[in-house]
């Protein structure tokens, strides 16, 4: 059971943040508002839909979502449906396991705050991974999914992620010991490129 200790994430991660993110993990969180009818599934995604980087960085790897961004009005009523997660295996850098944990946490822009719903999950090589909830999780405000990597010795499976830097506020964090997060950058030494120059997002898409 993680132990948060609320001031030290606060300072570190007041301290982190004036660090621009390099790019963005391809972890996506998809949110519905409750009506009736039931409209279309609303994505949150963060990355520009081009693998560029693998990366084994930290033992927690997160993206922190603010519905803001995705809706016009104030997020009510929405809640969300799924998690979905790529992974990019090179034999170079072979995995020593498939297995982790993806893990929904409250919290706002500094940190993940407290547990909701966790799950046991198996990456696949260039496939999306999904996590559907199995509890309803409202959305009005900003929240964070971690990665828990530590079944591995060395941060496998390795996720893919972009290249583009972010504009604002970094989004995709990595961290050791859960105290300390620092945004995702190409220069971290666990981070790999990857030659795809005609790989896209939509491309991806129509091969499942």
């Amino acid at each position: 059971m993680k132990t948060v200790v609320r001031y030290a994430l606060v300072v570190a991660c007041f301290f982190n943040l004036s660090f621009a993110s390099d790019g963005d993990f391809f972890l996506r969180a998809e949110m519905r508002k409750s009506a009736v009818p039931p409209p279309a599934p609303l994505p949150m995604v963060y990355d520009d839909g081009t693998p560029a980087w693998l990366t084994w960085s930290g033992n927690y790897r997160a993206v922190w979502f603010d519905p803001c961004d995705f809706v016009m009005e104030p997020p009510i009523n929405y809640y969300l449906t799924s998690i979905e997660m790529w992974f990019f295996h090179d034999s170079n850098y072979p995995w020593d396991t498939s297995s982790f944990s993806c893990e929904i946490w409250t919290g706002d822009i500094l940190c993940p705050v407290s547990l909701f719903e966790s799950q046991y999950c198996t990456a696949q090589h260039y496939s999306p991974v999904s996590y559907q909830t199995e509890n309803l999780f409202y959305v009005d405000y900003c929240f964070w999914t971690v990665l828990d990597f530590t079944q591995s010795v060395g941060g496998w499976p390795s996720l893919i992620c972009d290249a583009t830097p972010s504009s604002s506020l970094s989004h995709s964090f990595v961290s050791d010991d859960f105290i300390i997060w620092e945004p995702w950058t190409v220069e971290q030494s666990s981070s790999y490129s990857l030659d795809f120059p005609t790989l896209s997002w939509g491309t991806l898409k129509t091969l499942f």
